[in-house]
Order: structure tokens, then sequence, then C-alpha cells
């Protein structure tokens, strides 16, 4: 893993951590791939979250220690889809109790 960070140069965070990112090589089947990870910006591959942490506060200039955290959610291709037919279904849901207060018919 590359570690790149950069500071904020002026004013008042001067010093404090500005950009923080690392370079994650992947090897599938013979075949490499990079990809960049960064603060706040989850990456997906094979189905698996890696996130970007820091394991310590950062000084002032100097590089924060970070970790990798990895993540596998094998219920989350059904949650997703589920809330969705949830939500269309609920929404049915309340326009014919609301056809039903207005004294509508179905």
């Amino acid at each position: 893993m590359d570690q790149h960070t950069t500071f904020h140069g002026a004013g008042v965070l001067k010093g404090k951590l500005h950009h923080s990112e690392a370079q994650l090589k992947f090897t599938d089947n013979g075949h490499s791939i990079t990809q960049t990870l960064q603060m706040l910006k989850p990456l997906w591959h094979n189905g698996v979250s890696y996130h970007l942490v820091m394991s310590s506060k950062a000084r002032a200039n100097h590089p924060p220690s970070l970790q990798v955290m990895i993540k596998q959610d094998p219920g989350l291709t059904l949650i997703i889809p589920g809330n969705a037919l949830m939500c269309l279904l609920m929404g049915g849901y309340f326009l014919k109790i609301r056809k039903l207060r207005r004294g509508d018919n179905i």
C-alpha cells in the first residue's frame, strides 16, 4: 500500500490533514490492477468494500498512520432491491388508503 498525503498550506487549518489516499494493488487470475482508495470514498472490488481509516490522530505536518478496513456483506444485494420494492408497495398502499378515505371506489 502506497500512501499519499497532502496538508493545508495556509489559513486556520495550516498543517492539518487535507487529503489522504492509498494505492492498492489487486491480482486476479494473473492480472494486476492498481486502484486508488481515498478517505471517505470506499473502493469496491469483487463484491468487497475497502475503506481507508486513520489508526491514530494525525500530528501537524506528519502523515497519519492508515489502515484498510475490509467489509463483505453478502446480503447487500438482497437488501437494496428489497427496500426499493417495499417503498413501491407502501406507495401503492397509501394511494389506496387515500382513495378510501375520500370515498372513491377502488
